[in-house]
C-alpha cells in the first residue's frame, strides 16, 4: 500500500496568461512516489494507478468584468484534458475527475484555458488549491492487536493573543454614470408660414451607477504563543490490515456532446474509456445505472452546456430549466439538482430581462443512501425552457458523471 497523496496551494495574487499554468506556492501535504517542481506547477506521477483529482480557482472579481468567460483546465504529457469549466460571472471554478495512469511518469499543469488573461483574488488567503490521492485496493493480512495508549504530555501554555490589524483602507467612489442620450428633434412647420417649434425632447435616463471600490487588505495576524512540550510517544502496536478503498464499487463516464436539444430528455451514448472507467451494472447506451447493493453512494456530475443561438426574449418567472439525478425504479425521486444559472436584469426605463447564460457548467455533488435494485439516470429537465441547446458546450469540454459506493 503506497499511499500516494499531494495537496498544493496558491497563496499570492498574480495574473495568469491565457495558456499558462497556475504555479502553486504552498505544498501543504506530499506523500508517496509523486512530486511537485514550483518553479514549473508542474506535477509528476512517477508510479502507475488510478488517482482522484480535485481543484478550485478564484479570479479577482472586478479584474476582467468584459471577458466571456474564464476557464481552467488539469492537462496532462499524455494528451488528458479534464475539468475545463466555463462561466460568464467572475466567482470560485471547480474541476474533479479521474486519471488511470498506465505509463508512469506522466506529468500534469492546472491550466488557464480562457481567451485571455486571468488574475487571481485578491481578497482570499488562498487563491487556488489542487488535491491529488491515490485509489488503493490493496489488500493485506488479518487486523493486528492495538497497541497500548501512549501516556498524555502536559498541556502547553497558551500562547498571547496577536494584536488587531488595521482598517483596510476605503475603495474609491465609482465613476459616475453616462449621459443620457438628447430627446429627439420636433417636426419642421409647413412651407410658407413659419412653422410652430417642436416640443422638447423628454430627459434622457440617469446612467448606471459606478462599480463599488475594492475591498481594503485584512490586517496582520498575531504570532502565535509557543507549543509546549510533546508527551512521551507510547509504544506502536503490531500494524493492523488495510482498510478497504472509498470508492468500493462504481462507475466513472464521459459524455462528448448532445447537440441540439430543445426539450427534456435523459442523457445517452456515454463513453467509459480510459482514464474513466466501467461497472458492470451501468448501462452507457442508454446512461442507466442499476444499484447492486445497498449502500451509501457519492454522487458527481459536471454538466458544461452552450446554447446553440443569441437569446431574444426573457424567460417567463415560472420556467427553471435544471439538471437532476433521479431514481426511476422502484418510484420516481429527484436525488441531486443544479438550476441553469438565470441572469436577471431591471434596469429602470431601459431593460427588463431573464435569461439562461449563453454557456455555463452546473455542478451537482451529494451523497445518498441507495437500496439493491434502484435505477438511476442523469437527465435535462428544461421546465418551459424551449431554446436549443449543446449539452457537453461547443468548445469540447463535455460532460462528466460518477457514482460510486462508500465503505
Amino acid at each position: 500500500m503506497s499511499n500516494i497523496a499531494l495537496q498544493i496551494e496558491k497563496t499570492a495574487s498574480t495574473v495568469i496568461a491565457a495558456g499558462d499554468p497556475v504555479v502553486f506556492d504552498t505544498v501543504m501535504y506530499s506523500n508517496g512516489n509523486i512530486s511537485y517542481n514550483p518553479a514549473t506547477g508542474v506535477v509528476t506521477f512517477h508510479e502507475a494507478g488510478r488517482y482522484v483529482l480535485d481543484w478550485w480557482v478564484s479570479p479577482y472579481v472586478a479584474a476582467t468584468p468584459a471577458q466571456t468567460g474564464v476557464s481552467f483546465a488539469l492537462v496532462t504529457s499524455r494528451g488528458d484534458h479534464m475539468g475545463g469549466g466555463t462561466h460568464e460571472r467572475n466567482d470560485q471554478l471547480r474541476g474533479i475527475g479521474i486519471i488511470d495512469v498506465t505509463d508512469a511518469p506522466v506529468t500534469m499543469r492546472l491550466v488557464n484555458t480562457s481567451e485571455a488573461s486571468v488574475e487571481l483574488a485578491k481578497s482570499f488567503p488562498v487563491k487556488a488549491a489542487l488535491r491529488v490521492v491515490e485509489d488503493d485496493t490493496a489488500i493485506t493480512g488479518p487486523t493486528g492487536a492495538t497497541g497500548a495508549t501512549g501516556a498524555t504530555g502536559t498541556t502547553g501554555a497558551t500562547g498571547a493573543t496577536g494584536a488587531t490589524g488595521t482598517d483596510g483602507a476605503t475603495g474609491a467612489t465609482g465613476a459616475t454614470g453616462a449621459t443620457g442620450p438628447t430627446g429627439a428633434t420636433g417636426a419642421t412647420g409647413a412651407t410658407g408660414a413659419t412653422g410652430a417649434d417642436g416640443a422638447t425632447g423628454a430627459t434622457g435616463a440617469d446612467g448606471a451607477t459606478g462599480a463599488t471600490g475594492a475591498t481594503g487588505a485584512t490586517g496582520a495576524t498575531g504570532a502565535d504563543g509557543a507549543t509546549g512540550a510533546t508527551g512521551a510517544t507510547g509504544a506502536t502496536g503490531a500494524t493492523g490490515a488495510t482498510g478497504a478503498t472509498v470508492l468500493e464499487e462504481g462507475f466513472s463516464a464521459f459524455l462528448t456532446s448532445a447537440a441540439g436539444i430543445t426539450g427534456s430528455t435523459q442523457l445517452a451514448g456515454w463513453s467509459v474509456a480510459s482514464p474513466y472507467f466501467d461497472s458492470a451494472t451501468f448501462d452507457e447506451v442508454t446512461g442507466t445505472y442499476t444499484v447492486p447493493a445497498t449502500g451509501v453512494y457519492i454522487i458527481e456530475a459536471t454538466i458544461n452546456y452552450a446554447t446553440t443561438a443569441a437569446v431574444t426574449a426573457s424567460l417567463g418567472q415560472g420556467i427553471t430549466p435544471a439538471f437532476v439525478v433521479r431514481r426511476t425504479a422502484p418510484a420516481v425521486t429527484d436525488l441531486i439538482s443544479g438550476l441553469f444559472p438565470i441572469l436577471n436584469v431591471d434596469v429602470a426605463l431601459v431593460l427588463t430581462l431573464r435569461a439562461v447564460l449563453g454557456s455555463g457548467t452546473v455542478t451537482l455533488v451529494g451523497e445518498v443512501t441507495l437500496d439493491a435494485g434502484d435505477v438511476i439516470g442523469l437527465f435535462y429537465e428544461a421546465n418551459g425552457l424551449a431554446i436549443s441547446l449543446d449539452l457537453g458546450g461547443t468548445e469540447g469540454p463535455g460532460i462528466v458523471w460518477s457514482i460510486n459506493r462508500l465503505t
